[in-house]
């Protein structure tokens, strides 16, 4: 009778980590995948700002009608503009006036409309910072003049690159306000307030 004779075998126990190659070669194409993805990433980014920035200036725009239906013109860009020096001009802003038809009357009431718009009384109203009026793609994080609220978008005063803009042919004027029969071209073809970045001292 045969008798089997048991032999045994050898098992190399299994490695519990990688290698060094291994591991330099996942960390490289974890890299890549990264820097393929940050352009999507930012760019989904920017079109989100993109589509706030539109739809603030569609709420404007909204209201810039509503205040045209109740005061059969668009609002002056501005009030007793302040030159260099002066310190009694109120010079308030397009920005004020709409105010009450963004459902801002709360910060409307803060501001005395007869005083000047750094006077202390109206320090409270003047440094509100409200979002519709900010667009999220700005650089400009530090404080305004004054301590006052910032805003990205400006009133249309007329032409600056191309011509001297004498007399002005926007549709914001200081102390003029503008109705919407003045538009030779139509309110499809005419600007009233844009996206305006691009200086210190937007407000």
């Amino acid at each position: 009778m045969d008798v089997c004779r048991l032999v045994p075998i050898r098992v190399r126990p299994a490695s519990g980590g990688l290698t060094l190659i291994e591991l330099l070669t996942a960390i490289a194409i974890i890299g890549v995948l990264v820097a393929l993805m940050l352009p999507v990433i930012n760019s989904a980014r920017e079109a989100a700002r993109r589509t706030t920035c539109a739809n603030n200036l569609y709420q404007i725009g909204i209201t810039l009608h509503t205040y045209h239906n109740v005061h059969a013109s668009f609002p002056p860009s501005g009030i007793e503009w302040r030159p260099p020096g002066n310190t009694t001009n109120r010079q308030l802003a397009w920005s004020v006036f709409l105010l009450p038809y963004l459902e801002q009357q709360s910060v409307f009431e803060l501001l005395g409309l007869s005083e000047a718009f750094g006077s202390p009384i109206n320090a409270e109203g003047a440094e509100t910072e409200l979002s519709v009026y900010r667009c999220p793609s700005s650089l400009h994080n530090d404080p305004g003049v004054d301590g006052c609220g910032r805003c990205d978008y400006g009133g249309i005063y007329g032409e600056r690159i191309n011509s001297p803009n004498n007399p002005p042919k926007g549709t914001m004027l200081y102390e003029k306000p503008v109705s919407i029969r003045e538009f030779l071209d139509g309110t499809f073809q005419t600007i009233v307030v844009s996206e305006d970045t691009r200086w210190p001292n937007g407000q």
